[in-house]
């Protein structure tokens, strides 16, 4: 078994046993159950622009070294340098594989609404520790910061810091995500990617990492949409009896 070593790109919560959240449409929670496997799209397909991009802010930084070089080859180093870095963040940005959730003691009928706005919809929690443990050791998992990305620059050099950090425009989120890539040490963590790594047959360019996963072990609870109708929550009941889920609960506020 290999190591888990914590990256510093990502922060833990301040309790690793905090509850988390993912809120499921019908068609995403049936998958995902009946498949036992993590949907995790590569972030140029999570519907934020900015996702894994280059700030501003961190353009703006370079470009003022550029404008105050103190001599001809010294510019040349630092805008080879900010190219190269700039090429790595486009490149870097399909080769991100994502899973979102929501650090909250509570649901959260907001994040609900955003992210599953149906009445046929699920919200399952879990804590970070769980999902660490749910998960191959070369998967990171952390707290997204957020930042202006107007005027704010990334706080490493380091690849990971473009997809841990999000604009200030989605810091109500409190994300918690688990983040893949395909490993570079040849062995078998490489062997386990490819063999969960899947590409849209009618959208090459679609590609999604599905590890398999045992939700049983993870998921301490399993809420059903307070307006969702009964057949629904009779089928999500038949569902997490099958797959020894906890027995829904419908939510409320």
């Amino acid at each position: 078994m290999v190591e888990q070593v914590h990256h510093p790109a990502f922060p833990l919560p301040a309790n690793p046993d905090a509850p988390i959240w993912r809120y499921l449409t019908r068609s995403k929670f049936e998958w995902m159950v009946n498949e036992g496997r993590l949907f995790m799209p590569s972030a140029a397909h999570l519907g934020d622009p900015l996702e894994g991009t280059q700030p501003p802010g961190d353009s703006n930084y370079w470009e003022s070294l550029v404008d105050h070089a103190a001599s001809e080859a010294q510019r040349r180093t630092i805008e080879h340098n900010r190219q190269l870095i700039s090429r790595f963040a486009a490149a870097f940005r399909t080769r991100y594989y994502v899973s979102c959730w929501h650090l909250n003691d509570a649901l959260n009928p907001a994040m609900w609404k955003l992210y599953a706005d149906d009445s046929e919809s699920v919200a399952i929690r879990t804590t970070p520790t769980k999902l660490r443990s749910a998960l191959s050791a070369y998967v990171d998992i952390g707290m997204v910061r957020y930042i202006d990305y107007a005027v704010d620059r990334l706080p490493t050099l380091n690849m990971l810091e473009y997809i841990t950090h999000k604009s200030t425009l989605f810091e109500h989120e409190q994300e918690l995500r688990a983040v893949a890539m395909h490993p570079v040490v040849e062995g078998l963590d490489q062997q386990h990617f490819r063999t969960n790594h899947f590409e849209a047959e009618n959208k090459p360019t679609f590609r999604v990492f599905a590890p398999p996963i045992h939700f049983a072990a993870i998921v301490d609870s399993v809420f059903v949409h307070p307006k969702a109708p009964a057949p629904f929550f009779d089928e999500v009941h038949s569902l997490c009896e099958k797959h020894s889920l906890p027995a829904p609960m419908r939510a409320a506020w």
